[in-house]
């Protein structure tokens, strides 16, 4: 696993490569009070804008690829289509995926398999079963990344 740094520098061109080469991506949508039982989010406008690439929803306590606890808060999985892509343009750094004015915990996945994965609150980024491709281009665009056991 490495353990990666990025910046609004080179946010844009890691993201481009993300959609690429990966398949789907996951967000954590926290509910609002009053939707603890109806499945209103926080971020509803944003909720609606990528609603029909929805893969997939789990309500779970611990995110499964981050280890962070969720509470009242569900992991979505999409698939990568042009909503998401555009979605996925709207932020101008990667710690804007921190759940205030976008969803937090940004996941990216390959062929069903974690590939990145986003702790906007610890500030940690990591790129899990990294190919020689994913290497050649954090060196071509001077990501820094070093690896993590």
């Amino acid at each position: 696993m490495l353990k990666i740094e990025l910046n609004e520098r080179n946010y844009i061109s890691f993201i481009e490569y993300a959609i690429k080469t990966c398949n789907s991506i996951s967000l954590v949508f926290e509910k609002s009070e009053a939707g603890a039982n109806d499945l209103k989010y926080t971020l509803p406008e944003e909720y609606y804008l990528i609603l029909e690439s929805v893969i997939k929803k789990e309500n779970t306590s611990v995110h499964p690829n981050t280890g962070s606890c969720l509470a009242n808060a569900d992991i979505l999985f999409f698939k990568i289509d042009t909503p998401i892509i555009s979605f996925l343009k709207q932020a101008i750094d990667i710690f804007d995926w921190d759940g205030k004015k976008l969803p937090g915990e940004l996941c990216f996945y390959r062929n069903e398999k974690i590939w990145f994965s986003c702790i906007s609150h610890e500030r940690l980024l990591h790129i899990h079963n990294e190919t020689s491709d994913d290497l050649d281009f954090l060196k071509k665009n001077k990501i820094h990344f070093a690896y993590e056991i």
